[in-house]
């Protein structure tokens, strides 16, 4: 990662607009961010990890910032070009090494620009996997609840075929593993409603109720799978929304499915952030109009396409990719 350094390696002078010499980190402008390290297998020694990488990324943003606004103080021409001042054992070692800089000049302001724009990348890859490992963690613990839950239930089982009688003592226990591995449970998917946790929690759920878990914590359960798939659900409208393509709209129908059998709310009656641009209440189509198309006239984006037509299924027919010139559209 190339970059200027701290406030004891500036340049002693700066004149005539360019910076009389700067000294920068090995590497060039452009180039791709190093490989993170490989984590160690615990969550914490993980999440460490991932903290020590990002004070060190935060440091070199702070001084690229930090040399971006002393060329915005100093008056420094955009075009004042970047060269490299590593060392060089000789004036050649110095051309061989700047070859590429001065093949293809990119300015010092573009340069510091181009380094913090990997390093902010780079950040939000690690805060994208700091929820990752958190996540992991907490599905991690979920499991091992379920598997102590089991366990005990066995333990119960083979006591009673051996004995003729159930173990009041392990009872308790059991249920006191069903309250654990629900509760284990319900963080993973207020954290991650994947339909996989959802039906981990659901599962969970089950076996609680036939040791009799507590019926509060049941209702809390079922609470987080609701908000869960209701979260889902909007996720995918979102995203039908903003890219109307079949699969994404094939996904959007799916959630609004498994919202449907859990009891949640189907398709919305108005798409959130739908904002109409034009007043009109009714359009009369004309020759080369699709429903994208007349959804980005009055809505800005063809995403809410599924709006008209849902409104309009009389009047358009079977066939919705064929509009006939001429029929008037009621617009939502």
């Amino acid at each position: 990662m190339s970059r200027i350094l701290g406030a004891s390696d500036q340049p002693q002078r700066i004149g005539d607009g360019h910076l009389a010499a700067h000294y920068r980190v090995r590497g060039t402008a452009g180039t791709q961010p190093t490989h993170l390290p490989e984590l160690s297998l615990t969550t914490k020694s993980k999440l460490r990890s991932i903290e020590r990488i990002q004070k060190s990324i935060r440091e070199q943003i702070g001084e690229i910032e930090a040399q971006l606004k002393s060329l915005d103080e100093r008056h420094i021409s955009d075009s004042a070009p970047w060269m490299s001042f590593e060392r060089a054992s000789s004036f050649e070692d110095w051309v061989n090494k700047n070859k590429a800089a001065m093949a293809q000049p990119l300015s010092l302001r573009a340069a510091l620009q181009n380094d913090l724009q990997l390093l902010r990348d780079q950040m939000n890859d690690l805060q994208a996997r700091a929820r990752q490992v958190e996540r992991s963690n907490l599905r991690g613990l979920a499991l091992v609840a379920s598997g102590d839950f089991e366990r005990d239930v066995t333990k119960l089982i083979d006591h009673a075929k051996k004995t003729g009688t159930l173990d009041e003592h392990l009872i308790a226990v059991i249920r006191a593993d069903a309250d654990r591995a629900l509760s284990q449970w319900q963080a993973v998917v207020d954290s991650d409603p994947s339909s996989k946790n959802i039906r981990g929690l659901l599962s969970q759920v089950r076996k609680g109720m036939l040791v009799g878990i507590d019926d509060d914590a049941t209702r809390a359960a079922l609470a987080s799978v609701g908000n869960g798939v209701a979260k889902n659900r909007r996720f995918a409208e979102q995203r039908f929304r903003a890219t109307p393509t079949v699969e994404n709209l094939k996904k959007y129908l799916g959630k609004v499915r498994e919202s449907l059998l859990l009891g949640g709310e189907g398709m919305t009656g108005v798409p959130p952030a739908r904002a109409r641009l034009r007043p009109e209440s009714s359009y009369v189509v004309k020759a080369g109009d699709t429903l994208t198309s007349i959804s980005k006239l009055f809505y800005g984006a063809e995403g809410f396409w599924d709006s008209i037509l849902f409104a309009n299924l009389q009047v358009i027919g079977k066939d919705p990719e064929r509009l006939r010139p001429g029929i008037v559209l009621k617009i939502p």
